[in-house]
């Protein structure tokens, strides 16, 4: 970086001022830095269109069209920057005016084809991912650079690159922070699995040991049913036998005294029959002495 080559020699609002001569040779330094960024961005679209079967077949031929787009694009900002480079100091200020805003325009574009193709790649992920980030990473070192120059060249500070750098670090601890929760809560999912896994295996056990339980009583009151049953008709047969022994001692004794009945009734009229005789007797008896 440039900063790690020149020394600031005064501080202002937190923002490092250098001198001239500094900022000159700071700007060389982003100049050259630039033209080897541009150089290796040159040669991605190469390698895409060595691949761009591959690709069209992974992602589609409108992420292969993007990535195209998007190199064109930062091409027009390479060319764009160094007309504004050497625009500086010129008395054609509607000329710097108007590449600044195409600059600025181009620089929006670049930013809203960097959100579409992150937007669909996120869509589609395959295998050039890390290929596309660092295009997209050497992207905005190249932005960075570029705007670091034009704030060295015209008030020989870098105070936006601090700003960004804080920005990201700030990012960055913020990122760490939800790396840090999201640790932290997939431990507490773990263990709440693990703890919901125990108590799955406990309920489970004692389930097994409950239905056990249920059919060895369900077992046993079947065979209490079995066995009353058996005893309850052995006991109505019993009672049906005792009731039928009964019935025919009851008929028995019934004849008996229906035969004891009729002899005595027969007695009873031999008895009555001999004494009427006697008495008829006794009065003719009587009457003829």
């Amino acid at each position: 970086m440039a900063e790690s080559a020149v020394a600031p020699s005064a501080t202002k609002s937190n923002a490092v001022q250098l001198t001239p001569v500094e900022a000159f040779r700071a700007c060389v330094l982003i100049d050259e830095a630039l033209r080897q960024l541009s150089f290796v961005s040159k040669l991605v679209p190469a390698g895409h269109t060595a691949r761009r079967d591959e690709l069209s077949l992974s992602k589609g031929d409108d992420i292969v069209r993007m990535i195209q787009e998007q190199s064109s694009l930062q091409e027009k900002f390479k060319e764009l920057t160094d007309s504004k480079q050497q625009l500086r100091g010129l008395s054609n200020i509607e000329k710097l005016k108007s590449v600044e805003a195409e600059l600025e325009e181009v620089s929006q574009k670049l930013r809203e084809a960097n959100k579409e193709l992150c937007r669909n790649l996120k869509q589609n992920p395959n295998l050039q991912e890390n290929a596309v980030k660092l295009q997209l990473e050497r992207q905005k070192v190249e932005e960075w650079y570029a705007d670091v120059r034009d704030e060295l060249q015209d008030a020989y500070t870098f105070k936006s690159l601090q700003d960004r750098v804080a920005q990201e670090k700030h990012q960055q601890e913020k990122l760490n922070e939800v790396k840090k929760r999201t640790r932290e809560s997939a431990q507490a999912v773990r263990l709440l699995e693990a703890e919901l896994k125990k108590e799955t295996a406990e309920y489970e056990r004692e389930m097994k040991q409950t239905n056990a339980e249920i059919s060895s009583l369900k077992e046993e009151l079947q065979q209490n049913r079995l066995k009353s049953s058996l005893k309850l008709s052995f006991e109505e047969k019993q009672l049906a036998a005792q009731e039928q022994a009964l019935l025919r001692v009851f008929q028995q004794k019934e004849i008996e005294l229906q035969r004891q009945l009729a002899k005595e009734l027969s007695e009873a009229y031999l008895e009555e029959f001999a004494h009427t005789e006697i008495l008829k007797f006794s009065r003719e008896y009587i009457q003829n002495v």
